[in-house]
C-alpha cells in the first residue's frame, strides 16, 4: 500500500509543485496582449456581419479579428464605429481630475 506523505514547506512555504503552477500563472498573465486587432478592420467586420454580407467566422478570417469580440460587438446594437472604439478593461474609480 502507497503511503502519503504530508507536503513539508520549505523557504516560503510551497512546494516545488505549488511554485510550479504560480510561475506558470504568472508567466500567463505577463504574455497576454490585449486588442492587436485596428479599430478600422473590427468597425468594416461589425459592418459586414450585420448587413448579413458574411458570417462571423468568415469575417473573423477575412478581417483578421477575434471571432468572439467581433460576435460580442454585433450583439450592441448601434453601429460600427462607435462600438468598435470601446475601451477594455474596467472602468476607472476616480475620475481623471481627482487623479491629477
Amino acid at each position: 500500500m502507497l503511503a502519503l506523505l504530508p507536503i513539508i514547506p520549505r523557504g516560503n512555504g510551497l512546494c516545488r509543485y505549488q511554485k510550479f503552477i504560480l510561475q506558470k500563472k504568472m508567466s500567463q498573465k505577463t504574455n497576454k496582449k490585449r486588442k492587436l486587432w485596428k479599430d478600422e478592420t473590427m468597425a468594416a467586420a461589425v459592418k459586414a456581419v450585420k448587413d448579413k454580407q458574411i458570417g462571423y467566422l468568415k469575417a473573423a478570417k477575412e478581417f483578421q479579428v477575434p471571432r468572439t469580440t467581433l460576435f460580442r460587438l454585433c450583439q450592441n446594437n448601434g453601429t460600427p464605429e462607435p462600438i468598435s472604439n470601446t475601451k477594455l478593461g474596467r472602468p476607472p474609480v476616480f475620475s481623471r481630475e481627482l487623479e491629477s
